[in-house]
């Protein structure tokens, strides 16, 4: 692990492997395993031979003879890599926390186990009332249930779902999420958990109907209206023009 032999290390100062920023917790175990504690755990940082860092988990003990204290015992275990999976695990988890988009994960029943703080915002719901529950508590009411029937089959196949979805806040209003739910599956390909990520597109979708309805009222006008370039290139043309100049839009 370290890379001494066993010549280079014997009579070496311990302090010399541990990194310097950890010796005082080296210290810390050295006092506590003076005061007779049966056995003192440490997580330090040590510095092998060629310079590479690692991490290792230390139990260490005092030893005696005849009641007299004369060494120090230390078992260490390598935990660099179990360090690094933390660490990134940890950073998942803190970007997943952080988005600003909707992120649920359920059990693969579809219970929720957690869910991020821009969820909790979008939806109303405070975590400690989505925890163990099934979004269908969100259900608006708006899609029938051949709607859910399909989603659920998809996601169960080990597919990914996509798509648009209304559902309903705890105060009861409404909102247009655009929904992704993907199926987390374990080394032997079992289906362990579904990560829904969800965005709200309420304005987005009030935009669109909002265009949708001038463009319903333009084109259905008995005037003619249309649009041109600076250059004079018409780019519309609704029904009202090709009824007084004759000309169809195409």
């Amino acid at each position: 692990v370290l890379g001494y032999s066993r010549e280079e290390a014997l009579h070496m100062n311990v302090g010399r492997i541990v990194a310097p920023e950890y010796r005082h917790f080296l210290d810390q175990a050295l006092s506590e395993a003076a005061e007779q504690k049966p056995f003192t755990d440490v997580e330090l940082e040590v510095i092998t031979k060629t310079g590479t860092r690692l991490t290792v988990e230390v139990r260490s003990r005092m030893l005696y003879e005849n009641g007299q204290p004369i060494g120090v015992q230390g078992v260490a275990r390598n935990v660099t890599a179990r360090k690094r999976v933390e660490q990134q695990v940890h950073l998942q988890a803190t970007a997943l926390k952080a988005a600003a988009i909707g992120i649920v994960i359920t059990d693969p029943e579809g219970a929720i186990h957690w869910v991020n703080p821009a969820f909790t915002a979008l939806s109303g719901y405070p975590l400690a009332e989505l925890v163990g529950k099934n979004p269908r508590l969100l259900k608006s009411g708006q899609h029938g249930p051949e709607f859910y029937r399909g989603m659920w089959e998809t996601i169960k196949s080990g597919s990914v779902w996509q798509g648009e979805i209304v559902n309903r806040r705890k105060d009861g209003t409404f909102y247009n999420e655009e929904l992704t739910i993907t199926p987390v599956r374990d080394a032997a390909g079992a289906i362990t958990h579904f990560l829904a990520i969800g965005q709200d597109i309420t304005l987005r979708k009030r935009a669109e109907e909002a265009r949708a309805q001038l463009a319903s009222i333009v084109e259905s006008s008995s005037d003619a209206i249309f649009a041109l370039t600076l250059e004079g290139t018409i780019l519309s043309w609704n029904a009202g023009a090709e009824r007084i100049f004759g000309y169809a839009a195409d």
